[in-house]
């Protein structure tokens, strides 16, 4: 599945994929569409205490 958004001069594509035992993968491409300075960004997700003993890794390429 992939999910595209467009707001002011940045592009986010999302691409996710959920498997049979539940793992999720996903991989979010931010493109500015011209120079900007950014001061902060943030991927949040809402997880249960339970759920987050489930959470293995995050893999950021930058």
């Amino acid at each position: 599945m992939v999910g595209h958004q467009h707001a002011a001069d940045l592009d986010l594509e999302v691409a996710g994929l959920l498997e049979f035992d539940g793992l999720v993968r996903m991989r979010c491409n931010l493109l500015a569409r011209k120079p900007i300075s950014i001061k902060d960004i943030r991927l949040e997700g809402a997880f249960t205490q339970a759920a987050s003993a489930y959470l293995r890794s995050w893999c950021w390429l930058v």
